[in-house]
């Protein structure tokens, strides 16, 4: 999905490189599957599911894509990742912490 939404920019190689890391990125924190399942229970969506962590990610794909103006850069990367972030929020806290709470 991440890198369907980067075709759709119609940018360059790199803009399309970042707006597809921004929804590959925060997935990374499935890593802390090798300490356990009460690791991965605790961690997976706490740690790179936010607001900060999204926001981040922009700011490197700003610095990084020197060649596209930084608000459309901003805009494509915070799309796709907050897109991939908010698919199963329940409230404002989620989103912002990325926090994602057992119903």
């Amino acid at each position: 999905m991440g890198w369907s939404l980067a075709e759709l920019s119609g940018g360059d190689k790199q803009l399309r490189k970042w707006i597809f890391l921004s929804a590959f990125l925060p997935d990374l924190d499935a890593i802390s599957y090798f300490w356990g399942h009460d690791a991965y229970v605790t961690y997976h969506h706490a740690i790179s599911h936010g607001l900060l962590f999204s926001l981040l990610c922009s700011a490197w794909a700003i610095y990084s894509c020197k060649n596209c103006k930084w608000h459309k850069v901003f805009i494509w990367t915070q799309l796709d990742a907050l897109r991939h972030s908010m698919r199963r929020p329940q409230s404002l806290f989620d989103i912002i912490t990325g926090r994602s709470f057992p119903s």
